[in-house]
Formats: C-alpha cells, structure tokens, sequence
C-alpha cells in the first residue's frame, strides 16, 4: 500500500510543555519538514511560548480555550488533591475526540513523562497508535513500564538515552533517532548592535557563554569556579549564563558569583529571550556545555558548532556519540573545574585551533543532524505503524 501524493496521512504532536526549549525546537523542526505526512499539533491550552512556533498556525489546535478550574496545578498554585489526575483525564478525554474529529491514527508525544498515562490510556482504547518520544538523561524521569506499554514505539534520542532505557523498561519497543539540528536565524547588522547595547557588552570583550536552562544539573556552578581561576589571567573577558528557569537557582548562582571574587561585571545573568541566542552564540568566543553527568542528547555544542564557535563540555552522555575530544570538540571530567579552566586558557590562546574543531563538528551537524535525515527515519517509524 502505497501514500497517495495529493493526499497526506495525518500525525498528531502532543505538546504539553509549560516552555519552549530544547525539545519544542526540536519538535518545531520535526513539523515543518515532514514530506509524506500532514502534522497536527494539540496543546492543553494556549500559552505565551506558543508565540515561538514557526510552523502553520492551522496545524495546531487546542483541547481547551483557557486555564480552568479542573486544571490542578496549571490553574491553582496550591492544586486541591486528586486535581491533577482530574485535569490528565479530561485531557485524555478531549485528546481522543479531537484526534477522531481529524481523521489521525498516530500520535506522537513529544516528552514522554512518567505521569501521561492518563493522557494516552482513551487514544489506546480507540486504537490509535502512539509513539512516545523519551528525551531526558534523568533515571528518576524514566516512564514507568505501565506508560511503555501503551506506545507502540517509543524514540530515545541517543545510543545513550536508550540505554538508560533498557535498563529500566522493556527494550523491544525502543529505537533510537537523533534530534535534528537547525542554525538560528542570523540577524541583520543593525539587530545585533541593538542586542550589544541590550547587552550592555563593549564589542572589545570576549564573551564565553554558559548555556543551559537555570536548574542544578546544568553545570552553571561548574563555570563559575572555572571562569574565577582564569579572569585575572584574562581580564577582557566575560562570562554569561544564559539561561531561564528557576528563580531559586537564579539566587544560588547569583550567591556563587558574589563569593567568586571575581569583580564585578565579570559574570552576568541576564534574563535570556530565546530570540537572543543567535546574537550570543556569534557575539561568543567560547561556549560551555557543561550538565551534570551529561545530557540525553544536547543541542548545545552542536548549535554552537553551526555558529562557528568551539565548546567546552562534559565527557559523559550521548555527547561522546559525535564528539571525540581535541577533534571536533574539548572535554572534560565532570565536575573537574581545573580542566574547564585549562580548556578555556587553550581556547582563549589559540583562536585557530577553537575555529578548526567548530568547523569540523558543524560538519558532522550538516550530514547527520540536519532536519531532513530526522523526519525520513520518523516517516519509516509511522509507515511501519500504519502501513
């Protein structure tokens, strides 16, 4: 049986991410290059980071208009007991009429969590296939085997994160395909010099950057007290985090800044907008990737490559599946501030060298990583499922 060309076999995306980060640009990726079939995209409600997609706006639909009183703790800062399994019901219950009313036999959750069960437990009843798409290096986030069993396929993003998988779960329905790779949209002159004066950065600093969202387990400590040990040496530099997330973690690392002696100015903590990350991946001499116990996958060093700038990272996780350390990347020990510092001194003195293993990494992006390659091997996934 063969996909009619005039007429696209429809999928549907879950979407019920509070943010837009890695794995929503990922999934904003994934959509706009599908070939064979036709996307629908389902979100709980709408919210401010939807604004971020760039894929047809009638390729998305929500399940409810607004926040409402059974959404537990999206709606209530302190969620009555039990409202939560309340809101992941009628969730589940609007899911499936929407996907009947749109004719979609696949539905592909973009973050598998551990408590979707009742998200996907009605579209199972109906005989809808699901592929759950597993993206985290967390063991405590892995899906119980009760949430695996009700998709058909389940996508890790790594060779790595599969692993971590199989450990825990059933293996038979995993398989791995890497998360694709975009360059962010490059600025016009006069946007940038906007973005330098927002800023507040003279074009003479060299800027290293510390990427990542604001929580523990993404190595901003780390920089911190690798950027103290070489700041005297290197006094025209400047380090930035950037990142959003939790204010808590915002006070721990601004308490870090303050007792690293540094001086000030030295390290900043802007509040990041996502469109600024283009401006700050090329306005940036070096960028640092460095998570704790490393990343299911990780965009990071890979936008940073397609941006021209090397990076520093963790040698741990999947990023050891591309990155093979002093070829197309630098590595280190997690935990091992002295060998980011030396690292960094390596990057600072030897501009060459930093632009050598950029341009090979942005290679290995550009035959691997591209969007293309990701939506041909997810296109073979569903046809095996519906064909």
């Amino acid at each position: 049986m063969k996909i009619a060309e005039t007429v696209k076999m429809k999928v549907a995306y879950l979407d019920y991410s509070p943010v837009y980060g890695g794995a929503e640009r990922v999934l904003d990726s994934m959509v706009r290059h599908l070939n064979r079939y036709r996307p629908l995209v389902i979100f709980p409600f709408p919210q401010v980071h939807h604004n971020r997609y760039t894929f047809d706006e009638g390729d998305r639909v929500y399940l409810a208009e607004g926040t409402q009183w059974w959404m537990g703790r999206d709606r209530w800062a302190h969620p009555p007991r039990g409202s939560d399994a309340l809101a992941r019901t009628i969730f589940g219950i609007r899911l499936v009429i929407i996907l009947k009313k749109y004719g979609v036999r696949l539905l592909h959750v973009n973050l598998l969590r551990r408590d979707c069960m009742l998200w996907l437990l009605p579209a199972r009843a109906v005989g809808v296939k699901i592929v759950g798409h597993w993206r985290s290096a967390a063991t405590d986030w892995i899906p119980p085997n009760r949430v695996i069993r009700l998709c058909d396929r389940v996508v890790c993003v790594s060779d790595f994160n599969r692993r971590m998988l199989c450990e825990v779960c059933e293996t038979e329905r995993s398989v791995r395909i890497y998360d694709c790779i975009e360059p962010f949209h490059i600025p016009q002159e006069e946007d940038r010099e906007l973005k330098k004066l927002l800023a507040g950065l003279s074009p003479k600093v060299r800027l290293i950057i510390s990427v990542g969202q604001l929580t523990p387990y993404k190595g901003h400590d780390l920089a911190i007290e690798a950027f103290a040990r070489i700041a005297i040496r290197h006094s025209d530099t400047v380090l930035l985090i950037a990142g959003g997330g939790s204010e808590c973690e915002r006070q721990r690392l601004n308490e870090l800044i303050h007792k690293s002696g540094v001086g000030e100015g030295r390290i900043l903590l802007p509040a990041i907008h996502f469109s600024d990350m283009d401006y700050l991946y090329r306005r940036a001499e070096v960028v640092l990737s460095l998570s704790h116990g490393g990343e299911a996958f990780g965009l990071v060093p890979y936008e940073a490559a397609l941006a021209g700038r090397p990076f520093i990272g963790v040698d741990c996780g999947a990023i050891r599946e591309f990155v093979s350390d002093g070829v197309n990347g630098l590595l280190v020990r997690d935990n091992d501030a002295e060998g980011v510092a030396d690292r960094l001194e390596c990057l600072l003195n030897n501009r060459g060298y930093g632009q050598r293993l950029a341009d090979s990494l942005a290679g290995d992006v550009g035959k691997y990583l591209k969007p293309q390659v990701m939506t041909h091997q997810l296109e073979k996934l569903y046809d095996s499922l519906l064909l």
